[in-house]
């Protein structure tokens, strides 16, 4: 951007020239999709010349677009390419949300240990992650700090900086508590402005800093635990076996940035359980594949692509 230096506010892009054959003197040119005026240059003035040389860009106010002088060939090639990648860039930002994290661990679809699924395993004692986990009948997760340990220790999974209060939380498990203490399995998500915490044990639940329940007997059969958090509001809602059973404001979290599930309590014991799979999902609620809005720039992708698009079907 070296016309920055002279005043202006034009610039100067520099691209390698394809070889010519020695024969072709006739240039074609290609309209370029921009939201800038300019017009290319071959500097050395010659189409036999061109070997080896550069093509320059430069802003000419006086044009309407900006043209590349080339040889008819290569023009006919590079206007398929850029019809073709700007609408591709276009599909692309439809339908990518931005900010969006899911994970899931389905242990009946794939039955492996959570380190295999992009997880991290962490254990307070420093013992391997096989002393506590294991697959059980190709479907599900067996994590068991209770009869392992002699002494209340975490050993949990984790993933780092993947939170964002600001935007829609829901963590759901499917769990069977063989025995606990009273911090059973834990559950959840936490950066430095907001936690959002759940605790399954044998009897009950914890909606971590804010509430409980008691009075139930998880280790008979699966139970299903959801948690929803909304961005916009820093509220939750808590669900057993789809019933509403909580819901309030979301407390302050701590510094970091973490997703975890496990035995994750350094203190109120230990736990064993089978889990059936565990999902965590940072996206909004609300816009589900509903793209951003559009900028400058993909509408210039969108109106540049058409345009070569009907150009080449009319010649």
């Amino acid at each position: 951007h070296d016309a920055h230096a002279a005043g202006t506010s034009g610039f100067r892009l520099l691209l390698p020239l394809a070889t010519v054959a020695s024969g072709s003197d006739r240039l074609g040119t290609i309209d370029l999709p921009c939201v800038f005026l300019g017009r290319a240059i071959v500097p050395n003035g010659s189409a036999r010349r061109a070997r080896g040389g550069v093509i320059g860009f430069f802003e000419s106010k006086a044009e309407t677009s900006m043209k590349l002088s080339i040889f008819p060939s290569l023009a006919t090639h590079l206007r398929s390419c850029l019809s073709r990648g700007c609408l591709l860039a276009v599909w692309y930002l439809l339908l990518t949300p931005a900010q969006a994290t899911v994970l899931t661990l389905d242990f009946a679809q794939n039955p492996t240990l959570p380190t295999l699924q992009g997880m991290s395993f962490y254990s307070e004692t420093g013992r391997p992650e096989s002393d506590f986990a294991s697959i059980l009948g190709n479907n599900c997760l067996k994590l068991d700090s209770f009869t392992t340990l002699t002494s209340d220790r975490m050993a949990y999974y984790y993933k780092d900086n993947i939170f964002d209060h600001t935007t829609d939380l829901e963590m759901e498990l499917r769990i069977k508590i063989i025995n606990s203490s009273p911090f059973g399995f834990s559950v959840g998500v936490a950066n430095i402005n907001v936690s959002s915490n759940f605790v399954v044990n044998k009897n009950g639940w914890i909606v971590y800093g804010v509430t409980s329940g008691a009075g139930y007997d998880f280790s008979q059969g699966f139970n299903t635990f959801k948690y929803k958090g909304y961005g916009a509001t820093n509220t939750y809602e808590f669900f057993v076996n789809g019933t509403l059973v909580a819901s309030g404001a979301r407390p302050s979290g701590y510094s970091g940035n973490q997703y975890f599930f496990g035995d994750g309590t350094p203190t109120g014991g230990n736990v064993s359980a089978e889990v059936q799979y565990i999902r965590y999902s940072n996206q909004n609620f609300s816009s589900g594949v509903v793209p951003e809005p559009f900028s400058i720039a993909t509408w210039s992708l969108l109106a540049g692509g058409t345009i070569l698009l009907r150009r080449r079907k009319s010649q």
